[in-house]
């Protein structure tokens, strides 16, 4: 199997959805670029938390020289996780809040995946975890709170 940045960015989002998944978190909270929208009003009317993953590349450097096959290339990027969470209504809200913010920061902090061949594989490094502000949609104003969860990676390739 030979590796490609869109291998990597579906390696990304499919150990972002087994994680969430493993977690309890239900599939239809889980959301990427361009997907279906999530799912965020439960069975009782409540507002689910719920996480858009956005994968961005920066640059492309040539870090081996070499013929073909031998040349080893590096793109580096950000995996950006954004949560999503009804508006705290008192300390033990924020508390879970900043409990899921921590799960999902655990998910990319510093793995090596996506090891489809010799030399091709991602490489991330440590998250780190935004502020959080209130998220502006078409949804009504201030129903929800959003903590964006950033994390490095690198995607080896060989050319």
């Amino acid at each position: 199997m030979a590796g490609s940045y869109s291998g990597a960015c579906k390696a990304i989002e499919d150990r972002l959805k087994a994680a969430c998944l493993a977690n309890g978190w239900p599939e239809e909270t889980i959301m990427f670029e361009d997907g279906r929208a999530p799912k965020v009003v439960g069975p009782d009317k409540q507002l689910l938390p719920w996480v858009l993953c956005q994968i961005e590349s920066f640059e492309n450097k040539i870090r081996t020289v070499g013929g073909a096959g031998r040349r080893v290339t590096v793109l580096s990027g950000r995996i950006n996780l954004t949560l999503f969470s009804p508006r705290a209504k008192d300390d033990a809200d924020r508390d879970a809040r900043r409990q899921a913010a921590d799960e999902l920061s655990e998910i990319f902090r510093t793995v090596i995946f996506y090891d489809v061949e010799p030399g091709v594989y991602v490489r991330t490094w440590m998250p780190t975890i935004g502020p959080g502000n209130e998220a502006r949609s078409e949804n009504p104003s201030g129903n929800w709170w959003a903590i964006t969860i950033a994390t490095p990676f690198e995607f080896f390739h060989r050319d």
